[in-house]
């Protein structure tokens, strides 16, 4: 297995993820690729570290400019010597020891399979579990976290034009699902870092839908236009809507909703034609959210101050 790392500005955390990776219980060689992407910090620094304590497992690739996430990936994997290729960026980890053998076991027992994954703490799991995603399905979700992909190395034997953007790994996973289905283990694999300087987690919640829209279209773009393909693509953007407009009650306010609001604009002429029921079902739910959150809002209150009450009585007792 080829063990692909992609990282820039992580001296906090690289070292953490490369352990992870060599505390790894297999009986098959692995190799560690680590791409050092012009980091303005010590992460160079720390990753050279790191490559002279392990030389026989790291290989270091190193950028005289910032080459972006997605060549940087694409120059891994073309570097990469094994049969099976896992994905690890260098913020977060794995947390199973045994990850890398349950995943090229599953891969090797279901060659129907062109990739796999599994669970991820700090991320909320998106679909229903199965066995394994068809293609479809990978259209409409965000399956897995990145930090759990094994993919077979010769169907990405080649070198795609994958756009350079922030959602690079929903185009690597359409692309291998047209090889072969996902195959899932229902296991926690590994362990997702929210934090300021991710690429995406740092940023707001319109950013994140106008994300999603360029991943949509440039989708529809590689996929030639097909309307069957579309309406995938629309059902996926439409999750990620209802993601970015939850009601959270500690931050829910009336700037929060007018955010909501904003959000269903943007949306309603990308999403109202191809998917009208389902845009509409969402449309009502934005609108009520004032009085949901009033609602839970009244009710943890009331719980809140029969607490208190409970506790006066415990004390005059």
């Amino acid at each position: 297995v080829s063990v692909v790392m992609m990282t820039r500005n992580h001296q906090n955390y690289i070292r953490q993820a490369v352990e992870s990776v060599i505390n790894q219980e297999v009986n098959f060689p692995i190799e560690i690729l680590i791409g050092e992407d012009f980091s303005t910090d010590n992460t160079r620094q720390e990753c050279e570290k790191l490559q002279l304590e392990y030389p026989h497992l790291i290989r270091l690739i190193v950028a005289t400019e910032n080459v972006g996430i997605t060549p940087n990936f694409l120059r891994l994997v073309s570097r990469a010597r094994g049969k099976y290729i896992a994905l690890l960026e260098g913020d977060d980890y794995w947390i199973h020891p045994q990850k890398l053998s349950l995943q090229v076991e599953l891969m090797e027992t279901h060659p129907e399979y062109s990739w796999c994954g599994g669970k991820t703490i700090n991320r909320t799991f998106p679909c229903i579990l199965k066995e394994y995603y068809t293609f479809e399905e990978t259209l409409e979700r965000y399956i897995i976290h990145t930090s759990t992909v094994l993919f077979k190395h010769n169907v990405l034997n080649v070198y795609p034009n994958f756009p350079n953007i922030v959602g690079w790994i929903s185009f690597v996973y359409i692309y291998l699902s047209q090889y072969g289905n996902c195959g899932f283990l229902n296991e926690e694999l590994s362990f997702y870092r929210k934090h300021t300087g991710g690429l995406y987690t740092g940023k707001n919640a319109i950013e994140h839908m106008l994300l999603s829209h360029l991943f949509t279209d440039v989708s529809r773009d590689y996929l030639n236009n097909d309307r069957k393909y579309l309406h995938h693509l629309l059902k996926r953007e439409l999750w990620i809507c209802s993601m970015e407009t939850e009601i959270k009650i500690e931050t829910y306010g009336m700037k929060v909703w007018f955010d909501n609001i904003q959000i269903l604009y943007l949306e309603f002429p990308r999403l109202i034609k191809i998917i009208p029921l389902e845009f509409i079902a969402f449309s009502i739910k934005i609108f009520a959210q004032p009085l949901i959150f009033l609602y839970f809002y009244s009710r943890r209150k009331l719980a809140l101050r029969s607490r208190l009450v409970s506790l006066v009585n415990y004390f005059k007792v």
